[in-house]
């Protein structure tokens, strides 16, 4: 069961790490209508967390801090618990890369299926969010795995995974992103 949620933790961060990071590239108005965009311009000290969770239990944070920004990058100060071991890292990222998973979506790698599953309400810590919920569905080890993706304005506010009745829950936590906390 162990190994069966550190593979799943594994999975969900992999994903994390390409859906969370970026900022606004496409000049929309932000309303968040159609759940995929979100106004956001980012700034030096701008942060996002997210826990992990398998069942009620709490496995894993990672946490996001703005800590420069050009006219197409920003890096990321990058920390990370999972099940006791810490890490850091810094990353610069192109902005906009948080809608990189719009393309995922309209062009799975082979084998991944991707379905619309439209807007779905949702409670959060700043209360109830319409989001977009997609989800994908893939083969890893043997294993049918699924992925449940829950976007607000752009951003990543829930992702769900599970294998074999092993599942791990990452969910925005804390963030001082006005787009989001206000």
């Amino acid at each position: 069961m162990i190994v069966a949620v550190v593979v799943i933790a594994v999975i969900v961060v992999a994903i994390a790490a390409v859906l969370l990071m970026g900022g606004n590239d496409d000049g929309s108005d932000g309303t968040g209508e159609d759940g995929d965009v979100i106004e956001w311009d980012p700034a030096v000290g701008d942060y996002y967390e997210y826990t992990m969770y398998t069942g009620d239990i709490e496995i894993g944070k990672m946490a996001y801090r703005v800590t420069a920004v050009t006219s197409t990058t920003m890096t990321l100060n990058v920390t990370s618990s999972f099940m006791g071991v810490k890490s850091f890292n810094e990353t610069t990222v192109p902005l906009g890369q948080s809608t990189d998973y719009l393309g995922q979506i309209e062009n799975p790698p082979s084998g991944y299926d991707i379905s619309d599953k439209g807007y779905q309400s949702i409670s959060t810590n700043w209360g109830t969010m319409i989001t977009h919920h997609y989800q994908m569905t893939y083969s890893e080890g043997g294993s049918d795995v699924t992925v449940d993706i829950w976007i607000y304005k752009g951003m990543l506010i829930r992702m769900s995974a599970g294998s074999g009745g092993s599942d791990v829950t990452m969910e925005l936590t804390d963030t001082n992103i006005s787009e989001i906390a206000d």
